[in-house]
């Protein structure tokens, strides 16, 4: 899976404080780590903010495992309305 900071993710696998559905924006790549990707979620997980580069209680490390990487899709407005993973799935 090729996910780069600047993606758009789904949690597909319940991650300590992050479920099923969440979604967020990679801000962080650490590979190699068991904790890969520094997120931004868009809903308050009770986490941090990842040492500045998100609002507080936003941010959350979780394994390559647990996300899919969404497609790039939006509507006219910019914002994201895909609901479908890489791999095809409905989220």
């Amino acid at each position: 899976m090729n996910i780069e900071v600047g993606d758009r993710v789904v949690c597909t696998k319940t991650y300590d404080r992050v479920n099923v559905g969440c979604r967020g924006t990679v801000l962080v790549v650490n590979e190699g780590s068991g904790e890969d990707y520094g997120v931004s979620w868009e809903d308050d997980v009770g986490g941090h903010n990842l040492d500045g580069r998100c609002k507080n209680k936003h941010g959350w490390w979780v394994s390559i495992d647990n996300v899919e990487k969404l497609d790039d899709e939006a509507d006219e407005t910019g914002n994201d309305t895909d609901t479908t993973a890489s791999d095809g799935a409905v989220v």
